[in-house]
C-alpha cells in the first residue's frame, strides 16, 4: 500500500510554494500545495466547507484497498500553510477510493471507491469535526454500475451524489436517504459527461469537469442541491494556467474553489476564487 511521507521528516520531498499569476487579465496571488514527488494515483479531492482541511483519495487500482489522507491548514483556505495531518482507510476489503464528499459540519462522511463494483462507504460521528481517522464507519453500499468517477452531497450528505461513467457516461445516480445511509436513488440523464462535480452557492449550481483539461461546465437549479431540475450544462473555457480534469471542491464559507493540478510534477492543489469564477461567466 502506497505511503506518503511524513511531512514533519527532514527528507526534503514536501514543498509549499506560493507564487504569484496573471490569470484572468489580472493579478492573482495562488496560494499552492505540493503534494509528494510519488504521490499515490490521485483522481477525487475535497474541501472542508469551513476550510480548515482538505482530503485526498489515493486510487490503487481495482481489488486495492487504499486510504484517505487528510491535510490541516493552519490558515483557513490558505494551501501554503497546509500540513499533513492523519489517514483513514476505506475499511472496505479491496476497495481502492475515489472521491470523498464531506457535510458542511463535518461529521459525516461518504466516500466513493472500486473493487469491481462502485462501493460507497458511511462514516459518521466524527470525535472532532472534520477528522475522520478515528470515525465510526455506518455502511457501505454497492451502488449501481461498474464504472464510477466522483461523488458529491449536500450540506448534510442526506441527498448523496455518484457520477456514473458506464455507457455514454452521463448518468447521476441521486440517493436520497439519510446522513446515516444512502437510500435509494433515482437516476438522471446529464447533458453532458461530467466526471467530477461540486455544488456551488450554496447549492444553485453545479460545476463539473470533463476530461479534456481546458474547459470547465456549470448548470443551475432553482432548487438547492437537487438533480430534477438541472439545467443543461454550459461549457466555460478555461484561461492559461489553469487545468480542471479532475477532482474539485467548493466552499462557500470561503468562496474558493480548489482543485488538483496534474500538469505539474509532482501534482499541485490550486484554487479559485469565485470573482474568479464569476470572471470566467460562471
Amino acid at each position: 500500500m502506497a505511503q506518503f511521507p511524513n511531512p514533519n521528516e527532514a527528507d526534503g520531498i514536501w514543498t509549499l510554494k506560493q507564487v504569484r499569476r496573471n490569470v484572468l487579465g489580472g493579478t492573482w496571488k495562488a496560494d499552492e500545495f505540493q503534494l509528494p514527488s510519488n504521490p499515490a494515483n490521485i483522481r477525487g479531492f475535497e474541501l472542508a466547507r469551513d476550510g480548515s482541511t482538505f482530503y485526498i483519495p489515493e486510487y490503487l487500482g481495482v481489488s486495492s484497498e487504499s486510504n484517505f489522507y487528510m491535510y490541516t491548514m493552519a490558515t483557513p483556505f490558505t494551501l501554503n500553510t497546509a500540513t499533513y495531518s492523519g489517514v483513514f482507510t476505506s475499511h472496505t476489503g479491496g476497495t481502492s477510493q475515489l472521491d470523498l464528499a464531506v457535510s458542511h459540519d463535518g461529521t459525516v462522511a461518504k466516500a466513493l471507491g472500486y473493487n469491481g463494483n462502485a462501493v460507497a462507504t458511511v462514516w459518521h460521528s466524527a470525535t472532532t469535526p472534520f477528522d475522520f481517522t478515528t470515525a465510526t464507519k455506518a455502511s457501505d453500499t454497492v451502488t449501481k454500475g461498474t464504472r464510477t468517477t466522483g461523488n458529491f452531497g449536500n450540506s448534510d450528505l442526506s441527498s448523496f451524489y455518484v457520477l456514473e461513467n458506464a455507457v455514454d457516461g452521463r448518468d447521476l445516480l441521486w440517493y436520497q436517504g439519510s446522513a446515516t445511509n444512502h437510500g435509494n436513488y433515482t437516476q438522471h440523464l446529464l447533458s453532458h459527461q461530467i466526471q467530477y462535480a461540486t455544488w456551488i452557492d450554496n447549492g444553485t449550481k453545479l460545476l463539473g469537469t470533463i476530461n479534456d483539461a481546458t474547459t470547465i461546465h456549470y448548470a443551475t437549479t432553482s432548487v438547492a442541491y437537487s438533480a430534477s431540475n438541472l439545467s443543461s450544462f454550459t461549457q466555460v473555457a478555461l484561461p492559461s494556467g489553469v487545468n480542471l480534469r479532475n477532482g474539485l471542491s467548493y466552499s462557500d464559507v470561503g468562496e474558493v474553489l480548489m482543485y488538483i493540478d496534474h500538469t505539474t510534477t509532482p501534482i499541485t492543489i490550486k484554487s479559485l476564487s469565485r470573482s474568479e469564477l464569476t470572471a470566467l461567466g460562471i
